[in-house]
């Protein structure tokens, strides 16, 4: 039983934060306008592909650790 509320909780808090990172998100395609926001996440994905995220080389990058 007290697994079961644990994982209730757990269920109800990712779905807040779900909700939450939404609402900010949709908050901030409104301020800037759809395309200024779609070029600042290009721009944020170009820099990100290529900087390192260990110095020394690599060919591990920002982008490609948020994405595996």
């Amino acid at each position: 039983m007290v697994f079961d509320t644990h994982f209730t909780s757990v269920r109800q808090t990712d779905e807040f934060v779900d909700s939450t990172m939404e609402d900010i998100l949709e908050g901030m395609i409104h301020d800037v306008g759809t395309k200024s926001f779609i070029e600042v996440v290009y721009e944020n994905m170009s820099t990100d592909a290529e900087t390192p995220l260990y110095p020394g080389p690599t060919n591990i990058t920002r982008l490609s650790t948020m994405l595996s």
